[in-house]
Order: structure tokens, then sequence, then C-alpha cells
């Protein structure tokens, strides 16, 4: 997710968790982690699939949104 949010021009720190995000100690499974390996494989190649990735970064919790949780001081952060 740091990745899509990087390449749609908000670069985000390793420990800032927002949307989809799994927390710090869990480990996604099932349809999220399909989700989450998908748009891994778009990353590798982002100028071929800059619609693609455009398009996933506009889905809501995709989005970065104004605030996120940062998981070294355990609260919400403004971005």
């Amino acid at each position: 997710m740091r990745d899509v949010a990087s390449l749609a021009g908000l670069e985000m720190l390793p420990w800032d968790g927002w949307g989809l995000m799994p927390k710090p100690d869990e480990t996604p499974a099932g349809d999220l982690a399909a989700e989450l390996d998908a748009a891994a494989r778009l990353t590798l190649e982002p100028d071929a699939h800059f619609d693609a990735l455009r398009a996933l970064y506009e889905q809501p919790q995709w989005r970065v949104p104004p605030e996120v949780f940062n998981a070294v001081t355990g609260r919400m952060d403004a971005v």
C-alpha cells in the first residue's frame, strides 16, 4: 500500500498504517492477501500499469486519509 501511495505522490513512513493495511502483528490472509499481492505485482512495472495503479489508489480503502495510524507511537498522526 505504501508503494501504491508513493507512486501516487505520497511517500509514507514505514510505520504509517491506514485502510486495508494489516496491523503490525497481523498477517494478511484470503482476499486481502490476494489483493495486496496483486497490487504488489502492479508496482513492479508502474509505467506499464499506471492506469490500474491510479484506479487502485482512487479506491477509499487505498487512498491515504488525512490521518494515519503511527505504529511507533500508537496514535493517529496527521499526514
